[in-house]
This record gives structure tokens, sequence and C-alpha cells, in this order.
């Protein structure tokens, strides 16, 4: 369970860094001869390139499976929660899910 929080920790402290990086095939910038270009790698056009459509469907498939998949593991982590905590194993559930829910406390 320990184990399991810190992956937990590090995929969070990842998760922005990891979703921008899957998302860079997408951000383009327009040329002054009228092409655009990755703004990340200047000499891939955004095009219909073999190139560029290879690195598009990278990050389609890096959103997919870092950013919506963890997003949807946190979602349904925090939905079951309160009925991990009131089945009997709420030591286990704290334990294991401390890096989404122990780091917040009531107090100003």
């Amino acid at each position: 369970d320990n184990m399991f929080n810190s992956v937990g920790l590090l995929f969070l402290m990842l998760y922005m860094a990891l979703s921008l990086l899957a998302l860079s095939p997408f951000q383009c910038l327009e040329s002054p001869n009228g092409t655009s270009s990755m703004s990340s790698n200047p000499t891939v056009l955004c095009d219909a390139s073999s190139q560029y459509v290879s690195m598009a469907t990278l990050g389609v498939c890096g959103l997919l499976a870092y950013s919506v998949l963890s997003l949807a593991l946190v979602a349904w982590v925090t939905l079951q929660y309160p009925a991990m905590i009131s089945s009997g194993r709420g030591c286990m559930i704290t334990v294991r899910y401390r890096f989404l829910f122990l780091r917040f406390s009531s107090s100003c």
C-alpha cells in the first residue's frame, strides 16, 4: 500500500508535464510562407506528412493512455472513497490513497 501511494504521488507530480508533452504535436505555429510547423520542432510541418501523422498519433495515444486514464482513475477512486472507507478496510484505503486525500486539511 505504501508503494501504491508512492507511485500515485509520482504520477500526480508528472501529470501536467506529460500531458503537455502529449499535446505538443497539436501546437502549430503559422509561418510567413503560409505553412504551419510544430512549435516544439519547427522542422516538422503540420500537414498530412508521414512524420507529422506519426507524431500526432503518438500524441493521441499518450493523451488516452496517460492523461485520460489517470483522470478517470482519480475520479473513480474519489467517487468510491466513501464506500471503501465504510466497508471496514478504512485503514488500508487511507494508506493506499494518501496521495489523493490526505494532502488536504480543513484548517485555514
